[in-house]
């Protein structure tokens, strides 16, 4: 449940296609719609528990290529959706494991170090850009 996929279709159906041929798969079935899937990773291919689907219609007209491009513009948008699912907890720096206390008395500790390498042409404070 730690690695998600995207796939092009609207899972289950056509699970195990790739690319054109799951879109030329859809418009061969006379699909009336298709989209794309963000679903967990697990041993079966495409066979773990779905997350998000985006859905778009199948026109007339498409062709393997014109729906392929229809289905990746919801792909940026589905996996933010589903990362957003999975991590419903927002984690703070402490929780991490991070102390901004330590941090900041690392950085007065390293500071004449840093100010120590001062030469014309170089700002020496830390944050700061060094050129010449």
């Amino acid at each position: 449940g730690r690695c998600v996929n995207v796939h092009p279709s609207l899972l289950p159906k056509h699970a195990g296609g790739m690319d054109l041929a799951v879109h030329q798969a859809v418009i061969d079935a006379k699909e009336s719609e298709s989209g794309c899937t963000i679903h967990e990773v697990t041993e079966e291919v495409d066979g773990g528990p779905i997350i998000v689907q985006k859905i778009v219609k199948v026109g007339s007209g498409d062709t393997a290529e014109s729906l392929k491009a229809k289905v990746q513009v919801l792909e940026g948008p589905a996996f933010i959706e589903a990362i957003q699912k999975k991590c419903k907890n927002s984690i703070s720096y402490a929780d991490a494991g991070v102390s901004i206390d330590a941090g900041n008395t690392l950085v007065e500790l390293i500071k004449p170090a840093c100010k120590a390498t001062r030469r014309p042409g170089c700002d020496a404070d830390l944050g700061g850009f060094g050129g010449l």
